[in-house]
């Protein structure tokens, strides 16, 4: 089965990231992969708000990491070193998305663009739910 991919457009990017709804495609992620492909960076949607745990074991991409509350608020970024064991745990106990992107969009992480990037992918799930 192909892997859901959801597009923004955003500045002069159009953005793709593949969503990472259940457990095992979570557990996964964006590990053991050497290139981007079609893709700008991954969601992890988690069923409920809580803490999350994340380490970058096999991730050979650089990313950053935008734990979002289940409002859309982004709570925390982190710049995760590829390839390391060290969890990265949130300090938030509602985190209900993920977002991985690429780290060459380091102008998307400024407060409002990445304020706009998340008011664009929560339509965009919006209008995946009313399906």
């Amino acid at each position: 089965m192909q892997p859901l991919i959801i597009t923004i457009v955003l500045l002069t990017n159009v953005l793709r990231f593949e969503v990472a709804s259940t457990e095992s495609e979570r557990e996964k992620g964006l590990m053991n992969r050497r290139k981007w492909g079609s893709i700008d960076g991954m969601l992890f949607i988690h069923e409920k708000p809580e803490e999350v745990s994340y380490w970058m074991k096999n991730t050979y991409l650089d990313i950053f990491m935008i734990f979002i509350d289940e409002n859309f608020n982004p709570k925390e970024i982190y710049k995760p070193e590829k390839l390391s064991t060290k969890i990265i745990s949130s300090s938030n106990t509602n985190i209900k998305y993920v977002l991985e992107l690429k780290y060459s969009y380091s102008n998307l992480i400024e407060k409002e663009n990445l304020k706009e990037l998340i008011h664009k992918i929560s339509n965009k799930l919006g209008g995946l739910n009313e399906r």
